[in-house]
C-alpha cells in the first residue's frame, strides 16, 4: 500500500538523485543523429540526456538554469531547462547554417557564415557583431574573458571588438570538420569534441594534449555550463508528487 510517508520518501529519494545528477553537470553536447541534448561531468561523462524539438541541433550554450541549442536547418535558437522543457525559441537574420553557440553575459553568440553574431539571449534582439575565421568556425565558447573560435586553429578573439588575442594549434583536426565543438575548463584549459565522442582537454596557451578520451556521444555542439551547479527545476518536483498522489488514489480505488 502506498502511504503518505512512502510518498514522501519517494520524492526525498528522486530529488536527491536529480540534484546530484544536475550538481555534476559541467559540459553539455547537442547532437544531429538522435536529436539530443546531452548533460556531461567533468571528465565529459554522460549523465543524463534529453529529445530536442528541432532537428539537427549545431551548436549549444548553456548556464545554471537554461541550454540553448541552435538548430543548423531551420534558422532558430531554442531554450530549453536541464530537463527537456522547452522555454522560448527565437529566430534571427544570420542564423543560417549556424555553426557554434556560447553564452557571452546576458547574450548569445553564433558563428554563421564568416561573422560572429551577439543576440539578447532571451529575446533574440541583434547587439552587434564582427568578422571571424570564416566558414572554418564549427565551435564557440566564451571562458569569462575571450570568445574562443574552434577553426582551423584555435582563436581567442576580444568579445566586443572581435580582434585576435591568441591562435593555437588544433589537436581535433583529425576528426569530421576539424571538430564541432568546444568548451572552456574555467582554469586555462579548453575541451574538444568530435562527432565520433572523441574529445580532448588541451592548455589554452599553445593547445598542447592534457587529456582525452571517448564518450560515444556525437558533440555536433559543446559548451561549458555557465553559473556554477544546476538547480533542478521544481516543477519536476511538483509533476512527480502529482503522478504519486494519483497512482496512490486509483488504488485506493481498486480496492474499493
Amino acid at each position: 500500500m502506498i502511504t503518505r510517508s512512502r510518498i514522501a520518501a519517494a520524492l526525498v529519494i528522486c530529488a536527491t538523485v536529480a540534484s546530484s545528477v544536475h550538481a555534476q553537470a559541467r559540459y553539455v553536447a547537442s547532437s544531429w543523429g538522435p536529436n539530443r541534448v546531452t548533460l556531461l561531468d567533468a571528465n565529459l561523462n554522460v549523465l543524463s540526456s534529453f529529445a530536442t524539438t528541432g532537428n539537427y541541433g549545431n551548436g549549444v550554450a548553456a548556464n545554471a538554469s537554461t541550454i540553448w541549442v541552435g538548430d543548423f536547418f531551420q534558422s532558430r535558437v531554442t531554450a530549453y531547462s536541464h530537463t527537456g522543457t522547452v522555454l522560448y525559441s527565437w529566430t534571427a537574420p544570420g542564423l543560417e547554417n549556424v555553426q557554434g553557440l556560447a553564452l557571452v553575459g546576458s547574450n548569445i553568440a553564433f558563428a554563421s557564415n564568416g561573422t560572429t553574431r551577439f543576440h539578447d539571449a532571451a529575446t533574440g534582439v541583434f547587439q552587434y557583431s564582427f568578422g571571424n575565421s570564416g566558414g572554418t568556425v564549427e565551435g564557440l565558447t566564451y571562458d569569462g574573458s575571450w570568445v574562443w573560435e574552434l577553426a582551423d586553429q584555435l582563436v581567442a578573439r576580444d568579445p566586443v571588438t572581435g580582434s585576435i588575442q591568441r591562435s593555437i594549434v588544433n589537436l581535433a583536426d583529425n576528426c569530421s570538420f576539424g571538430g564541432t565543438g568546444i568548451g572552456s575548463t574555467g582554469n586555462g584549459h579548453l575541451v574538444l569534441g568530435c562527432t565520433n565522442g572523441d574529445w580532448y582537454r588541451v592548455s589554452d596557451l599553445d593547445g598542447s594534449l592534457i587529456a582525452s578520451g571517448n564518450n560515444s556521444v556525437e558533440m555536433y555542439g559543446l559548451d561549458n555550463i555557465q553559473g556554477g551547479q544546476v538547480v533542478p527545476e521544481p516543477g519536476t518536483y511538483v509533476l512527480l508528487g502529482t503522478g504519486l498522489l494519483g497512482l496512490a488514489a486509483a488504488r485506493r480505488r481498486r480496492a474499493a
